[in-house]
């Protein structure tokens, strides 16, 4: 959703779509569960009024589909996601 949200041209959805195409039919794209989708809003209400709450609603689904999978999520956005590891428990690096 995030990259997709990011294309600005038809080559780059080109190149989007090849690159998840054998992702998705590996069986290797995380699709979260009801549950993690309700504690999103959990989250994110409580980061309401905060500037971040509308600027990191994605990198809360990231966090809870890493959580779900028992994965670490490798990231150079540290600012947020040390936020959301307040009221997310995830595995989580900064690089």
């Amino acid at each position: 959703m995030e990259l997709n949200a990011g294309v600005r041209s038809s080559a780059q959805q080109k190149a989007l779509d090849r690159l998840y195409t054998p992702y998705a039919k590996s069986g290797r794209v995380v699709p979260l569960s009801n549950d993690r989708y309700h504690l999103a809003g959990r989250v994110i209400a409580k980061l309401r009024g905060r500037r971040e709450a509308a600027l990191i609603a994605n990198d809360v689904l990231i966090a809870l589909s890493a959580a779900q999978v028992g994965g670490c999520l490798f990231t150079a956005n540290h600012r947020d996601f040390e936020l959301i590891a307040k009221y997310v428990e995830f595995s989580w690096q900064a690089v």
